[in-house]
């Protein structure tokens, strides 16, 4: 090299390298770049020129960061055998069929509102706009990071194409949380994987324990039982995958990268971008995520590192778009609200809730084996959400608490590995109770249904105009920045 050639080097040498181990081995990027993509379609599809391309060149160093500072594997494991990439791809496959997305499956109720909102998003222009409210422009405000890939593949197709990317979409999604899954011990039994695929499709509380104890009506085939109590439910994963992908992606993904790095920690850079990512997907998994992505930034550093990894100016540059994110999506946003139930009436539906959701089964997992800090974090969340209440149906419970699920999952996973032969008993007999629920789940997919098209309506005409779907564009910082709405034509 001559002494006038520009050095590549030179150009990135003030982007700090993370400590060993605490950067995104390749997978773990895969994901990360699965929540982080619909965000530069946001940026770039909705809001103007002049704003779009500062803030999408704005998240571009800390990119590049994460890139540069990638490990092999940082969880030390070794790659995946054949039988391995071949069961994940077909459980994948079968798994996002039965939800629905593909013909012959049913398709439940909450479809109806995805689905018009991912026809709006084809059809319409961006910011998907409903006419006048409020003098001023009715847009769709809700997180949008579920449809936004989907949705520019039906503008440049067809609205049948942005369905079929819909599926692809939520089976790639899908595929990364399995595989993380199982790549995430480092040293794997031969076989192991299967058990571990088993467990994650079958995870779930003890729902028909509460059914059973509180005496609703006689199960039927594929009948519905997360909502036993009344006033909440914590989700199994069929579940969650059948109903809400748009929250269970982005809480799974971000969750067993934060347990991949429970030991060595994981630099601040990745984990703002994974954050930034479940904001845009999901704020109220978000919620729940934030202490473990905290706790996973501070292991094994100190105050010291955290502080000079925060003083980092690619992390700095990340919070423009937050914003921009965060004042758009709480637009006619309402504040949360403690619970209205009696005191004692709350405190009996807790602790049925908690015994037959999760604590039987956190305690056989944690009995005799590790307590790891992210698990301690999860169950303290378990105890904190069922006493709040937001959204239509106690959303801040269902959705804040995926990732702590999704951690007694991993945990689960591990300690049924290692445990000794009465206590693997044990944790198998209240993973099969717990197993009816996503059984049901599947028995219901198997049903014949009527598919939702409503190819001809709009979000409006379908399901009125519920606040935490729609708001009006009153903030004048959010209306600068978007493009001008234009109506959703009617047909």
């Amino acid at each position: 090299m001559t002494k006038n050639q520009p050095n590549p080097a030179a150009a990135t040498r003030h982007l700090p390298n993370p400590p060993t181990g605490r950067g995104l081995d390749v997978l773990e990027m895969l994901a990360a770049g699965y929540l982080l993509l619909p965000v530069f379609v946001f940026v770039l599809g909705w809001l103007k020129l002049p704003y779009a391309l500062p803030l999408a060149g704005a998240m571009l160093p800390a990119c590049l960061l994460v890139w540069r500072a990638r490990q092999r594997n940082s969880a030390g494991q070794p790659g995946f055998s054949k039988a391995e990439l071949a069961g994940v791809a077909a459980l994948t496959v079968l798994w996002v069929s039965l939800s629905g997305l593909t013909d012959g499956f049913f398709l439940n109720r909450d479809w109806t509102t995805r689905m018009s909102l991912l026809r709006d998003l084809v059809v319409g222009s961006w910011p998907a706009s409903y006419g006048q409210q409020e003098g001023a422009d009715l847009i769709l405000r809700v997180p949008l990071g579920y449809y936004m890939v989907p949705a520019l593949a039906g503008k440049l197709s067809s609205l049948h194409g942005a369905r079929v990317m819909l599926w692809i979409w939520t089976a790639l999604g899908t595929a990364l949380f399995l595989y993380l899954v199982v790549g995430a011990r480092p040293e794997r039994q031969r076989g192991a994987w299967r058990t571990a695929l088993l467990i994650a499709v079958f995870f779930s509380g003890m729902d028909i324990v509460g059914w059973l104890m509180l005496d609703r009506p006689a199960l039927g085939i594929g009948r519905h039982i997360e909502w036993w109590l009344g006033w909440g439910q914590l989700s199994s994963n069929s579940t969650q995958l059948f109903w809400v992908p748009n929250h269970c992606l982005p809480g799974w993904l971000a969750a067993v990268i934060a347990w991949r790095h429970r030991q060595h920690g994981l630099a601040a850079i990745p984990a703002a971008l994974i954050l930034l990512g479940v904001i845009f997907w999901a704020p109220l998994v978000a919620m729940g995520l934030l202490p473990m992505l905290l706790w996973c930034v501070w292991q094994r550093q100190g105050w010291q590192g955290l502080a000079k990894e925060s003083l980092s100016l690619p992390l700095w540059a990340l919070l423009p778009v937050t914003l921009v994110i965060w004042r758009f999506f709480t637009m006619g946003v309402r504040p949360i609200e403690g619970g209205t139930q009696e005191l004692l009436m709350q405190v009996v539906g807790f602790v049925l809730l908690s015994l037959v959701e999760w604590v039987l089964l956190a305690w056989a997992v944690m009995r005799g084996g590790e307590r790891p800090a992210l698990l301690v974090i999860g169950l303290l969340e378990l105890v904190v959400l069922p006493w709040m209440s937001y959204g239509p149906g106690n959303d801040l419970l269902m959705r804040g608490s995926i990732p702590a699920l999704t951690i007694l999952m991993l945990c689960t996973i591990d300690a049924w590995h290692t445990a000794l032969p009465l206590r693997r008993t044990i944790i198998t007999l209240l993973l099969l109770v717990g197993s009816v629920t996503p059984l049901l789940e599947i028995q219901r997919a198997l049903q014949p249904g009527d598919r939702y098209l409503h190819e001809h309506e709009d979000f409006v005409q379908v399901n009125g105009k519920p606040w935490h779907y729609l708001a009006p564009l009153s903030r004048p910082d959010v209306r600068a920045l978007v493009k001008q709405p234009q109506a959703m034509p009617r047909q």
